[in-house]
């Protein structure tokens, strides 16, 4: 299999909440896993003014991992924007959510060895995935929590290295609250596009966020951040398939728990 054909698909899932009313402000909560670069989107859409644009007024709570669906799925928060392999194994669990808009295409999570591993095992850029994957064993590693994503790639990676690695937003939401999830999907939407578009000016949005980060490791980590954003934000039967196969090959869902088909889960009303 290509390295490069398991996508991690991150989407927004919603949660039930008050319903809405035409030309009100809407209150959202919505759960982000970490407040890292991966979640650029939430952040300009609340920093450019999009959430206000649409009439929002949007809390964003940061739940490690994959609290931020728990959160969601237990009816104490409305959205989260999480990733697909996670999504798709609380689905496979029987506890279906609903994705309205697909914000990352590429994956974004690095493996990261302490250099003088690295250096001991005689790792090069030239040496195969492989190879690289079997240096992890015997290794501790660090993760952002069990059953999240990081944990996906890093026993995906094991998994290809030969080495034995051992429910978001209810279906229903969008029909009974459409305003809602369209007012989001348009300001994440928007956000999206501010990066694609406009990515210099989307990173000095960003500054005051990570001011503690040094400007020229924050400038290189934009690069590959923006780029990794979706310009089509279309939630699509590909992307899933792809992020299933993560947990499939990572060992986190079982062949016989895997989805057939991805009906009911999923939309691309809010932003054709």
């Amino acid at each position: 299999m290509p390295n490069r054909v398991i996508a991690a698909a991150v989407g927004v899932a919603v949660g039930l909440g008050p319903a809405a009313v035409m030309g009100q402000e809407i209150d959202i909560l919505m759960t982000l896993p970490a407040a890292t670069l991966t979640f650029s989107a939430p952040f300009i859409a609340e920093d450019a003014g999009f959430y206000r644009k649409e009439g929002l007024k949007v809390s964003h709570r940061t739940i490690a991992g994959v609290g931020a669906v728990n959160a969601v799925i237990a009816g104490s928060a409305d959205f989260t924007m999480g990733t697909g392999p996670v999504f798709l194994r609380a689905a496979a669990q029987g506890q279906r959510l609903y994705a309205i808009a697909n914000l990352i295409d590429k994956p974004l999570v690095e493996l990261v060895l302490r250099k003088d591993v690295a250096d001991a095992a005689g790792l090069t850029d030239a040496t195969p995935l492989t190879a690289r994957a079997k240096t992890l064993g015997g290794k501790t590693i660090g993760i952002q929590g069990v059953g999240s994503i990081v944990h996906a790639w890093q026993r995906l990676v094991a998994n290809r290295g030969g080495l034995d690695i051992e429910k978001e937003t209810r279906p229903d939401t969008c029909s009974m609250q459409r305003e809602k999830c369209a007012r989001l999907a348009r300001a994440l939407a928007g956000a999206n596009a501010l990066i694609n578009d406009q990515p210099a000016a989307a990173l000095d949005l960003l500054r005051k966020r990570f001011e503690k980060m040094d400007p020229a490791v924050l400038a290189a980590a934009w690069q590959v951040v923006s780029a990794a954003h979706a310009k089509d934000v279309r939630v699509t039967i590909p992307g899933l398939e792809h992020s299933q196969q993560v947990s499939l090959e990572a060992r986190l869902l079982e062949p016989k728990d895997a989805l057939a088909k991805f009906d009911g889960l999923f939309t691309d009303e809010f932003v054709r």
